[in-house]
């Protein structure tokens, strides 16, 4: 199972928030795709989605730029996939 965000963000110029929360999901070795200027924020998770190899079994993280997790890595990674069951969500 792989893990993939999909990060939205309004501006290039990355913010504390921003770059922290890439770093977290870098820690968690979760692969980020950082979607900047796009016209909606739903056609940015649209091309993002389309632009990824991901398998039904893969966790794909939509947010945006300006959220902290307050969670270790391996505790946020437990919560993905504990809570995440296949069978139960997805789209």
């Amino acid at each position: 199972m792989n893990i993939y965000s999909l990060t939205c963000t309004r501006d290039e110029n990355l913010s504390s928030t921003t770059t922290n929360l890439l770093k977290y999901f870098e820690s968690c070795n979760i692969q980020t795709k950082l979607l900047t200027n796009q016209k909606s924020i739903f056609e940015a998770y649209d091309s993002g989605i389309d632009s990824l190899d991901a398998d039904l079994d893969d966790i794909i993280i939509l947010c945006h730029d300006d959220i902290e997790i307050h969670h270790s890595p391996e505790e946020f990674l437990n919560i993905l996939k504990e809570n995440l069951d296949s069978d139960e969500v997805g789209f």
